[in-house]
């Protein structure tokens, strides 16, 4: 009877990492290692738009905009890709905030893509994306978990405290 029990819980343990999707995984793993193929992040980027739009879960779309994210920092070569990119990565992250609106990693994901956008801008120009960095900012820090932990291609890894 134990053993049954313990193979029970074992089993509800293990079921939240087989329900997260393979694309999910793969991006989550390749996302330290993306200067090894950095082709990989047209592929990935191109097979979670498709994913995204079959079924946009929060899993998914915070992929999504990490990958926008990434091809923008990496893969873009003039400041119009870049902006579509990040422009992209606002998007479905603004609509992974609409699914899960207490996300920490939603609201980062849309503050990384809305600064690297204004970033990009220009100084005056992105002065009107403050108030949504603020909002982004200020709401991750509020509803966030003790400490999120998001992977950036650049800086690594962040990491946010309450």
């Amino acid at each position: 009877m134990r053993g049954n029990l313990a193979a029970l819980l074992l089993l509800a343990l293990a079921l939240p990492a087989w329900a997260q999707s393979p694309l999910v995984a793969e991006l989550r793993v390749w996302a330290t290692r993306y200067h090894e193929n950095p082709q990989k992040i047209d592929e990935l980027r191109a097979a979670l738009e498709q994913a995204a739009q079959a079924n946009a879960d929060l899993d998914t779309l915070l992929a999504l905009s990490q990958a926008c994210f990434i091809y923008g920092d990496v893969r873009a070569k003039t400041p119009e890709e870049k902006l579509e990119a990040y422009d992209r990565g606002r998007q479905v992250a603004k609509r992974a905030v609409e699914l899960a609106p207490r996300s920490a990693a939603a609201r980062f994901w849309y503050g990384a893509n809305t600064g690297r956008w204004g970033q990009t801008k220009g100084v005056m120009r992105s002065v009107r994306s403050s108030s949504a960095l603020y909002f982004a900012a200020s709401n991750l820090v509020r509803n966030g978990p003790m400490r999120t932990r998001c992977q950036t291609p650049r800086s690594g890894t962040w990491a946010a405290r309450r």
